[in-house]
């Protein structure tokens, strides 16, 4: 599947076991998913990953005005954090874990019109609260993983 990266046998053979080990059907790995999340922020600084860009927005208001944002991103995007508890779940071969992560800058150029008045400056932001979640399949036998979702669950 186009977007899926392979990743070593042993990552996914653990967390198998692991599940095999519990009665439960539900095994926490906040501990594993803190270790990935600090190597991820690694690997997004070393590549120069730290800034994404944002699509382009406008809005315009009942009365007569409008707010354009351009050159939009997100920055501090290394200092990715784990909310809650990651838990991953078995179906058959394949186990899914979402991970609610906090994010924390980001920038905008913007021009505003309000009634004939034009004004254009930079938004830079740093957002509170604002939480995502991305939920991760593996298959565990091929080690194939692949993104099953993304939620913007808090704007901050």
């Amino acid at each position: 599947m186009p977007g899926n990266k392979s990743i070593p046998k042993e990552k996914p053979q653990r967390f198998v076991d692991l599940i095999k080990q519990n009665t439960a059907h539900k095994v926490i790995i906040n501990d594993e998913a803190d270790r990935i999340l600090s190597d991820l922020n690694s690997h997004i600084i070393s590549e120069g990953l730290d800034r994404v860009e944002l699509k382009n927005e406008g809005f315009e208001f009942e009365f007569t005005g409008e707010v354009k944002l351009k050159n939009g991103w997100l920055q501090c995007l290394a200092t990715l954090k784990r909310e809650n508890d990651v838990t991953i779940e078995p179906s058959g071969s394949f186990f899914g874990s979402p991970l609610d992560l906090l994010i924390y800058c980001l920038r905008y150029d913007y021009t505003a019109q309000f009634m004939g008045i034009n004004q254009t400056g930079g938004i830079d932001g740093s957002v509170r609260d604002a939480k995502f979640t991305i939920i991760v399949g593996v298959d565990t036998e091929t080690c194939e993983a692949q993104l099953e979702g993304f939620k913007l669950n808090r704007q901050g």
